[in-house]
């Protein structure tokens, strides 16, 4: 499959996902959120063992190493994604910022 369509494919699925996530309730969306922070957290070995073989490879592809900075996890990393997942979840998330004059 060419770029173009993968990237037209994911677009629409994400359109369609979207749609979907608009009508879905709170409480299913947090529930969501702090599924995914205890999967990153589960699942974190498995995540830097692939996450190095991908910087192994995007670094003999020639890769900036600004760029490989930016694109390398750490636990640290992993734990702060996790931390935003779990905030994103909670009720303080969810007040409204400050409003204009």
């Amino acid at each position: 499959m060419a770029t173009y369509e993968l990237v037209k494919d994911k677009a629409q699925a994400a359109k369609q996902a979207a749609a979907k996530l608009a009508v879905t309730s709170t409480a299913v969306k947090n529930a969501a959120l702090l599924a995914m922070a205890a999967a990153l957290e589960a699942q974190q070995s498995e995540i830097l063992a692939a996450n190095e073989r991908d910087m192994t490879v995007a670094a003999a592809k020639g890769m900036k190493s600004s760029m490989l900075d930016r694109l390398k996890l750490t636990a640290e990393r992993i734990s702060g994604m996790a931390d935003g997942l779990r905030q994103g979840s909670s009720p303080s998330s969810l007040r409204p910022g400050p409003t204009s004059p």
